[in-house]
Formats: C-alpha cells, structure tokens, sequence
C-alpha cells in the first residue's frame, strides 16, 4: 500500500476515538476560525470575492454576510478568504500552514450541503489537522524556502 493510500485508509476509518482534550482543542479552534470568518467577512477583498462568485449558482452552502446560498465549493472558497484576509487565524506548526482557515470554512460548506452533524465536523477536522501535519513533515520547510507560502 502506498503512503497516499495507507493516509486514506486512516482518515476515511470511522472508528477514530478522540480525547476529551482532543475535542476540547478542536472546538475551541474551530470557533475560533468562525470568529475569524465573521470578522474577515467584511473585508473588501472577501467581499470581491463573494460577489465574484455570485453568478456562479445557487447552492445550499452559507457564506457568512451574503443571504443567498451557494454551492458549497465557493462558500469554502469565499469563507476561506474571510477565514485568513485579517492574519489573526491560526498557525499550525506541526506542518507550518494556516489549517483552520482551510478546514474549517471547507467542511462548514460540505458539512451543510451533507447535514453532517457537529461531531461529524470535529472528527474531520481532527483528521485533517492530522493530515497536515503528516504531510508537512514531509515537505517541510523546502516549499516554504521555494517561495509557497503553507
């Protein structure tokens, strides 16, 4: 099994029992990527956008400060933006990325066009985080010396 599929495996396994310390941490980051998102939401550069997006559809995706609803690729994408235009979202060192800002706003959208449950949400999210930092070690720090920005 290659190391894409081995990682695959592990994260599509529904059997992931977390720690209360675990989930405690994760809320309060995924709320607190929330916040970021509301307050990014009226940034102009989240605003353009969103209005660029606006002729793309209908959806069942929020973006955060816009009444109609989108699919929920552009709600990530839109939300994403919002989520890191101020720079006071997180920083994950174990892979050196800004992760709740590309989670968070990416399994909200999906996570309202599937009705996924909260700790549908937090579980996925966990699995990400474990992700990136899996496969930051990988890369770490050469694409950041490269010139990609995590």
């Amino acid at each position: 099994m290659s190391v894409l599929e081995t990682l695959a495996a592990w994260a599509a396994n529904p059997e992931h029992v977390w720690s209360d310390t675990v989930l405690d941490r994760a809320t309060h980051a995924f709320g607190d990527t929330i916040a970021c998102i509301v307050a990014g939401s009226v940034d102009p550069v989240s605003l353009k956008v969103a209005q660029a997006l606006n002729a793309w559809g209908s959806g069942s995706a929020t973006v955060v400060g816009v009444e109609s609803k989108v699919p929920a690729p552009w709600a990530a994408m839109v939300n994403g933006t919002a989520a890191h235009v101020l720079e006071i979202d997180d920083n994950f060192y174990p892979a050196l990325t800004h992760a709740s800002a590309v989670l968070v706003p990416a399994l909200i959208a999906l996570g309202e066009e599937i009705d996924a449950s909260g700790a549908d949400l937090l579980d996925a999210y966990i699995v990400g985080l474990e992700l990136h930092a899996t496969l930051g070690r990988g890369v770490n720090r050469s694409h950041y010396f490269a010139g990609w920005h995590p």
